[in-house]
C-alpha cells in the first residue's frame, strides 16, 4: 500500500515460514512443520483457508517459501530485506537471507532503531517492534523507503557467523536477548506465562495477550505458539483449565491449588 501511493511498482515478496522456531539445521520447512505439529499440536489441515481446499495448507506454506528463496537470492535483482531486530521471527529470517545471498548486493530497512510516531505526532514505542507492525502511513511519514543501506561485511559475517552457530544449536526456539538473538529451549516462556495466572480463572486469550506485551516476547513469537505452552502447563498439572482448551477464545486457565506461591 505504501509503494503504491508512492507510485512505484516494486516487487514484494513475503516469507511465511518462521525461523525463529523448530529445527534450522537444515532449515527445512518440512521439519519444522512436523515440529509444529507433533511438539506444539499445531493442526495445519484444519487452519487452512477455504481457497486452499484442494490442496493441502501444508502443501501451500512449502510452495510459497520455495518461491520466495527462488525470488529473493535470484541473481537477477538486487533486493531490499525490510525488518526489525528486536523481532525474533524478522531476524532469523534476515540471518538465513544472509546465509543464501553469500556476497551478493542486497539493501536493508532496519526499523530496529527508528523511532515511530502516530499522525498525531504521539510517540509508537512499540511500533519498531516488528515490521509487521508498522502502518503504510508511517512508512511514508519516516521515509523508509529512503533510509535503504547495504551491510558493511563485517555486520555481513557476523550474522554468517551467529547463523552458524544457531544452527549448530538447533534449539527449539531462538529469541532476542539484549539485541542479540539466541537459541533457547521449548519452556523458555512458561515462568513469564505462569507471572500472569493466578488462581482465579483467567480467559486463555486475555493471558497470552498480556504474555504477548511483554518483553522479549512482543514482536518474537505467534499466539499459538505461547498457547501451546499453557496446554503443556495444563499437562503437567501446574495449571488447571476449563472449556474448550483447543479454543483460547473461549476457555479458562488457573493455577492448580499445589503450583500456588
Amino acid at each position: 500500500m505504501a509503494l503504491r501511493q508512492l507510485r512505484r511498482d516494486d516487487r514484494i515478496a513475503v516469507l511465511g515460514d518462521d525461523l525463529s522456531h523448530g529445527p534450522i539445521n537444515p532449515p527445512s520447512l518440512r521439519l519444522r512443520n512436523q515440529f509444529l505439529e507433533n511438539e506444539l499440536g499445531y493442526d495445519f489441515e484444519a487452519w487452512g483457508p477455504r481457497s486452499y481446499r484442494r490442496r493441502s495448507w501444508r502443501q501451500q506454506m512449502n510452495d510459497a517459501t520455495r518461491k520466495f528463496w527462488s525470488a529473493a537470492v535470484s541473481e537477477r535483482v538486487r533486493p531490499v530485506v525490510w525488518l526489525s531486530r528486536r523481532s525474533a521471527r524478522e531476524y532469523a529470517g534476515l540471518c538465513e537471507f544472509v546465509w543464501r545471498k553469500g556476497d551478493a548486493p542486497f539493501g536493508v530497512v532496519d526499523v530496529t532503531e527508528i523511532d515511530f510516531t502516530d499522525p498525531n505526532g504521539t510517540p509508537s514505542p512499540r511500533a519498531n517492534i516488528s515490521f509487521g507492525r508498522i502502518s503504510d502511513e508511517q512508512m511514508i511519514r519516516h521515509g523508509l523507503i529512503d533510509r535503504i543501506t547495504s551491510l558493511p561485511v563485517d555486520v555481513r559475517h557476523a550474522h554468517r557467523a551467529r547463523w552458524a552457530r544457531l544452527r549448530d544449536e538447533n534449539a527449539a526456539l531462538r529469541v532476542v536477548e539484549a539485541g542479540v538473538l539466541v537459541s533457547a529451549p521449548i519452556n523458555y516462556f512458561d515462568k513469564l506465562i505462569l507471572s500472569f495466572v493466578g488462581e482465579d480463572w483467567t480467559r486463555g486469550a486475555r493471558v497470552v495477550g498480556d504474555v504477548f506485551g511483554q518483553e522479549p516476547t512482543y514482536g518474537a513469537m505467534d499466539d499459538m505458539l505461547l498457547w501451546s505452552r499453557v496446554l503443556a502447563l495444563v499437562d503437567d498439572g501446574v495449571l488447571e483449565g476449563q472449556g474448550d482448551l483447543a479454543m483460547m477464545a473461549t476457555s479458562s486457565i488457573r493455577r492448580t491449588p499445589t503450583s500456588q506461591p
